[in-house]
């Protein structure tokens, strides 16, 4: 039976890397500088260690346009990123995998894209082809309230390891060994989920009070709506109308 894969993952800017300059976004081969000494070698060290290092990065600034004057002010051009990617990796001297969303759709953080395409090209699809608890995804954007200096811009990089099922850590934890920050996440589907669920049923269940009622029903797919037609409205006489009986959007927006 093969060894299960330890995969580490990390952002690449703020994490692994700074700017050298105050613009963030200048890509070139010489406008950047590791974040931290030490992040060389502890990336050598995982590789030797037998993990997979690969790179998980959002980078939607990034133009994929080949016509120069197409470009918007702060976009970035694919050939100064690859050619600051191309620094990087010859500095680093081993195999490392870079995935970058440029778009926002399902690749995007904390969407779960590029995780799914990592494990697609290197055939680990298979239930336990992933060792998740040695696992782990290190990133800057964990919705930190810092008391010295600006705030971080997003909870992005916690969110996606949050939604790939690995332990998740920041630059400062993982290359520093800083203490771990306390952190609560404003919205916990779980213990929302918890609390709807042993909370107190409405007192007065719902009646028709008029003769011509309208319900409109507001959910995302599968919140209940349709159950709650069929065990609530239909008895007191209700009729249904929605998308999938009148066939057309057109015709639904005309009623």
């Amino acid at each position: 039976m093969d060894v299960p894969v330890r995969i580490a993952a990390f952002d690449l800017d703020d994490t692994l890397i700074a700017p050298t300059s105050k613009n963030r976004f200048i890509r070139t081969a010489t406008s950047w500088k590791w974040w931290d000494a030490i992040v060389p070698g502890r990336l050598k060290q995982l590789h030797d260690d037998g993990f997979l290092v690969v790179i998980i990065s959002n980078q939607g600034s990034i133009s994929l346009k080949d016509n120069a004057k197409s470009l918007q002010k702060d976009s970035l051009s694919l050939k100064n990123f690859k050619d600051q990617l191309t620094s990087i990796l010859r500095q680093l001297d081993f195999p490392v995998s870079v995935y970058a969303a440029t778009g926002n759709d399902r690749y995007r953080k904390p969407r779960t894209g590029m995780w799914e395409q990592l494990k697609q090209e290197y055939d680990l699809k298979e239930a336990g082809a992933i060792d998740m608890d040695k696992s782990f995804y290190v990133g800057d954007a964990a919705g930190r309230e810092h008391t010295d200096k600006q705030k971080d811009h997003a909870t992005s990089d916690r969110d996606l390891a949050a939604n790939i099922g690995v332990k998740f850590q920041t630059p400062e934890e993982f290359f520093l060994g800083l203490e771990t920050e306390p952190y609560s996440h404003p919205f916990q589907p779980k213990e929302f989920l918890e609390s709807a669920a042993s909370s107190q049923q409405p007192k007065t269940p719902f009646t028709k009070q008029n003769n011509q009622e309208l319900v409109v029903f507001c959910g995302s797919p599968g919140a209940g709506k349709s159950s709650f037609y069929w065990k609530v409205l239909k008895p007191q006489g209700y009729e249904r109308v929605n998308q999938d009986i009148l066939k057309t959007v057109g015709e639904a927006r005309s009623l």
